[in-house]
């Protein structure tokens, strides 16, 4: 009775919060709060060394919020009064808190200033310098570096400007400022907006591309064993059955059995291309397309065997092919009665397995 008797207490402790009333209406909650510019770059100068902070902030009914902001600054070389930043020095990196409270809640955001002491240079060009010929694409869990230019016409890019960069998306692609270029890694297949500004001397500059983390263009396809319903006799499957690769991407098929041989059959094997360049190392036959004959993981090799023994049961479990063609392409074993599909997806005109806008893309189109 004694565990009945704590429960029951425990059940009547009073939570409740006694305040007020945890639910607020659209007009007092808070949505978003954040500096117009979050990269400004002054010069002491006149007029280039003031600038009147500006918000990006909403309530929930979509009216702009009255609350009053407290403002902090990490260097004496700037400071702000009645919510114009003024450079009083030269400062390389400087730092803006600015919080806004509403109610019980308080946001934050930060924007980095730098000051120069000389008439600042005119910037007419700022842009990612990506030309016609590169699509700003690259395979899930590659990266890619993308140049950023800003200067005047032909002249080198000038040092020292303090620019935001944003993904739209980071679970698709996330990114890292390295010098004056940007390294995307392509997190999941998808197309995010990245998009670059700042405020410099007097003028808002900014700049956006359509980033593709395409599909992969390398995929390991493991063959399992498993029961078939009905039957005491394991046979082999492959793990993912149906999967989705980019144009020119590479399957590679390994069965590591030494007792169960497995066969990889095409519906059109004309189309498929050998392994070729693919960047899957442990493949030896490289020159041979089409179907994959059956096959298995050569058995270990015992004491006396020459090397290649060892070589061949290093290397036998992999084989592999390459799609270069988009659409869907049919496989099975006929050895197991087990089958598949390959998508592959030309991520620039295919609708089947991409969205015509940004976001994240979804296989579709396989059954």
């Amino acid at each position: 009775m004694i565990p009945v008797f704590l429960v029951s207490v425990i059940n009547g402790c009073q939570l409740s919060d006694e305040g007020t009333s945890p639910h607020v209406s659209d007009g007092d909650y808070l949505a978003s709060f954040e500096f117009k510019h979050s990269s400004i770059n002054l010069s002491t100068v006149a007029p280039y060394d003031t600038i009147t902070l500006k918000f990006n902030a909403a309530l929930g009914d979509g009216n702009y919020p009255s609350d009053s902001i407290v403002y902090t600054v990490t260097n004496s070389a700037i400071r702000i009064i009645d919510g114009v930043l003024k450079a009083d020095e030269e400062v390389s990196h400087a730092l803006i808190i600015a919080k806004m409270k509403r109610g019980l809640v308080t946001r934050i955001d930060t924007a980095f200033v730098s000051v120069i002491s000389t008439i600042p240079p005119e910037i007419s060009e700022f842009k990612f310098n990506v030309d016609g010929s590169d699509s700003a694409k690259v395979a899930t869990g590659n990266m890619k570096t993308i140049p950023f230019f800003y200067g005047t016409g032909s002249e080198a890019s000038l040092g020292g400007l303090h620019i935001s960069f944003k993904s739209s998306d980071l679970q698709i692609a996330t990114f890292e400022v390295a010098g004056q270029s940007l390294n995307v890694t392509a997190i999941r297949p998808g197309r995010v907006m990245l998009h670059a500004s700042t405020y410099a001397y007097g003028k808002e500059l900014s700049d956006s591309i359509v980033f593709t983390a395409g599909w992969p263009l390398l995929f390991h396809l493991p063959v399992i064993e498993k029961n078939r319903s009905g039957s005491v006799d394991p046979i082999l499957d492959f793990m993912y059955g149906d999967i989705t690769i980019g144009v020119g991407g590479c399957v590679v098929f390994s069965n590591v059995s030494q007792s169960k041989k497995i066969d990889v059959k095409f519906e059109n094997p004309a189309r498929v291309s050998p392994a070729g360049a693919c960047s899957f190392f442990l493949i030896r036959d490289r020159f041979t397309g089409g179907d994959i004959p059956p096959y298995m993981r050569t058995p270990v090799p015992v004491e006396g065997d020459p090397d290649e023994v060892g070589f061949d049961y290093v290397f036998s479990p992999y084989k592999a092919r390459t799609f270069n063609e988009s659409g869907a392409f049919a496989y099975q074993s006929e050895l197991n009665l087990t089958k598949g599909v390959v998508m592959v997806c030309n991520e620039n005109t295919d609708t089947t397995c991409a969205p015509s806008g940004l976001g994240q893309w979804k296989k579709s189109g396989v059954k």
